[in-house]
């Protein structure tokens, strides 16, 4: 959850005058890792973040009204945050899954199996 208010903040801040959004991607991403969860390293969080921009802006200005009166209510965004983290992992999972369903096949079997 600090992560989510760390952003959230980062955003109604918009302290660069463009390229906040990508920006505060590279922050998650970056805090991600650093606090150990590791799925941001096989699945691209920022671009599920990105691809899901319509629900990114809405949670966003959701969260942020009355935010410079500290009356804003941070649970839309966390909210947000924890499903594009819960997808990731599924996407994560599948990875796994494909590759295990692989294991022990030739090059040539893996390839026939996708044309």
């Amino acid at each position: 959850m600090l992560l989510g208010a760390f952003v959230l903040d980062f955003l109604a801040i918009h302290p660069v005058a463009d390229g906040n959004g990508r920006l505060a991607r590279l922050l998650t991403t970056h805090e991600l890792l650093r606090n150990g969860y590791g799925v941001a390293r096989y699945v691209s969080v920022e671009q599920r973040i990105y691809e899901s921009k319509n629900s990114y802006y809405e949670t966003l200005r959701q969260s942020q009204l009355g935010w410079h009166d500290a009356g804003h209510d941070i649970w839309p965004w966390i909210e947000f945050l924890v499903s594009v983290l819960a997808q990731s992992y599924d996407a994560f999972e599948a990875k796994i899954a494909a590759a295990r369903s692989t294991d022990g096949m030739s090059k040539q079997q893996t390839s026939a199996g996708t044309s």
